[in-house]
Order: C-alpha cells, then sequence, then structure tokens
C-alpha cells in the first residue's frame, strides 16, 4: 500500500510564519509475531514528520559559504529557494518587501545571477 501524503500545519504562532510541514502516513503490514497481534490488534502505521525546507537551508548555507554572503542574504536565499515571493518572505521575517528586495539583489550580484528565479535554480543545483 502506497503512504498517505498530507500536508499540515505542524506549528502555529502568529509572530513567526512557519511553513507547512509534510505529513507521510505509512500504513505497516500485520506483525508476522504471534506477541504482538495477541497483546495489539489494532492497525499499525509509521509517521515521518518532514520540513520541505530543511534541504534548501542547507542549500543556502553552502551557498554562503561559496560567496561569502551574509546572515541576512542567506535567509532571504533560503526563501528564494524554497519559492516564496517577496511579500511573502518579508512576512515570514518580520521586515519590509524593500529589505528584501535590496537582501536579493546582493545575493543576485554576489552569485552573478540575475533575477530570482535564476538563483533558485542556481539553490536547487547545489548538492545538499
Amino acid at each position: 500500500m502506497a503512504p498517505l501524503r498530507l500536508s499540515m500545519e505542524l506549528f502555529h504562532s502568529p509572530a513567526i510564519s512557519l511553513p507547512p510541514h509534510l505529513a507521510i502516513i505509512t500504513p505497516l503490514a500485520q506483525s508476522s509475531s504471534a506477541i504482538c497481534d495477541a497483546t495489539d490488534s489494532r492497525g499499525r502505521v509509521l509517521l515521518q514528520i518532514v520540513d520541505p525546507e530543511t534541504k534548501t537551508r542547507l542549500q543556502a548555507r553552502r551557498l554562503q559559504t561559496m560567496f561569502g554572503l551574509r546572515n541576512a542574504e542567506t535567509r532571504v536565499a533560503a526563501l528564494i529557494g524554497s519559492g516564496m515571493n517577496r511579500h511573502d518572505m518579508a512576512r515570514a521575517l518580520g521586515v519590509s518587501p524593500n529589505t528584501i528586495k535590496k537582501h536579493a539583489a546582493r545575493c543576485f550580484g554576489k552569485v552573478g545571477v540575475r533575477a530570482q528565479p535564476n538563483l533558485a535554480r542556481f539553490i536547487a543545483s547545489i548538492p545538499a
């Protein structure tokens, strides 16, 4: 049986906008152990909770090391890599869209790209 994939908000804070996490629920086959079956006849599942942006954050840290990005630029680069637009990034980081635009422009200059999609593609090409 294939895993059931549910996207769900695991954390919620009015002050911090966190991205949704992915919950992967995989039904497990009945145990071959008679001991388990005798004590518990309920179904079993494997629950995995995944932060889909972990890889992007690791890639952004590598980008920081490779190109000498500052911490704020690295945070913006990670959000660009995850596909966020400027207004959502500003809301998530608690800064203005103009601040995001400035940090992004510095990233573009240091990395040698001209636009947000180019930086996102570059980040995606970095091994995590």
